[in-house]
């Protein structure tokens, strides 16, 4: 999961909705779109990644491997502890324990990060406590997670921020080659 955790910060989610009241370091989030996707690391772990941002059609920005300037994201990773201990993409409902200190067999965790793109200079800060639910999942026939829905109460060192959100599919996002456009 660490691995994971890593790759996302380096960068700061179809179509899907939400709503996210509250604001970190002074800035809002304006949700215009929220995708899923799973992200695997080189040590086998994988999570499902749900990027819930201020920018429309973000799937096909993602595809092209594009960062908008001057865009918002919320960017949650979900994870199942698997027996061996690696943490592999969450695929159920239920709630997610955040920033774990000890990883558990059969434990569901996250972590979320916020991330404010302005002018290709991003800001990112991660959330220390609060509460991640995942409400449904639609699996897809190949593996994948189709849909992802779920609500979210985080504290951040510089602020709060709760809300839901509908994630939509998208196979695309590639969170380590991004280009800011």
């Amino acid at each position: 999961m660490k691995a994971l955790l890593l790759a996302a910060a380096a960068l700061a989610a179809g179509c899907g909705s939400g709503g996210m009241d509250g604001s970190v370091g002074g800035q809002s989030l304006n949700v215009q779109d929220a995708v899923v996707t799973t992200l695997v690391g080189k040590d086998g772990s994988s999570a499902a990644q749900v990027w819930v941002t201020s920018a429309s059609n973000f799937c096909s920005a993602a595809a092209s491997d594009t960062l908008l300037k001057d865009t918002r994201f919320l960017i949650l990773q979900l994870g199942i502890v698997a027996p061996d201990g690696v943490v592999v993409a969450a695929d159920s409902a239920g709630s997610y324990t955040l920033n774990p200190t000890k990883l558990t067999a059969g434990e569901r965790v996250a972590t979320v990060a916020f991330f404010d793109v302005g002018g290709c200079v991003d800001v990112r800060e991660s959330a220390n406590s609060g509460t991640v639910v995942v409400t449904h999942v639609k699996k897809s026939s190949t593996g994948g997670i189709d849909e992802m829905a779920g609500s979210v109460g985080l504290s951040f060192s510089h602020g709060t921020m709760q809300g839901d959100f509908q994630a939509r599919g998208c196979a695309s996002v590639n969170p380590r080659a991004a280009s800011c456009q």
